[in-house]
């Protein structure tokens, strides 16, 4: 028999390995995710000033004094728009741009 896996196992306090044919552990293990709570007073006293410092640094650098919200960028072209249809369309043969990228087809 192929011999896959090992498990290990706790027999009057001594630990021992068995070799199984398969192992199922490995077959059916699955990933998640873990989470913990640390009851810790200066750890969490730490944490939460950390992310309060964040929090300020954003409000007030990012937002309030460099005026984040208010990013501008320099123009370049400008843009037409209509809801109304055109009141006249041209014939595709006239159109100047139509006519070169026909010639450069064919």
């Amino acid at each position: 028999a192929l011999l896959v896996g090992a498990e290990i196992t706790a027999h009057a306090g001594l630990l021992t390995e068995q070799r199984m044919p398969i192992d199922l552990d490995s077959w059916c293990s699955y990933s998640t995710e873990k989470q913990i709570v640390v009851r810790h007073r200066w750890a969490g006293i730490l944490y939460y000033s950390c992310c309060l410092f964040v929090l300020i640094y954003v409000v007030a650098v990012q937002i309030i004094a460099n005026q984040g919200f208010t990013a501008f960028q320099a123009l370049s072209g400008t843009v037409k728009g209509s809801f109304l249809p055109p009141a006249s369309l041209s014939p595709v043969d006239s159109l100047h741009y139509c006519n070169q990228s026909a010639k450069r087809r064919g």
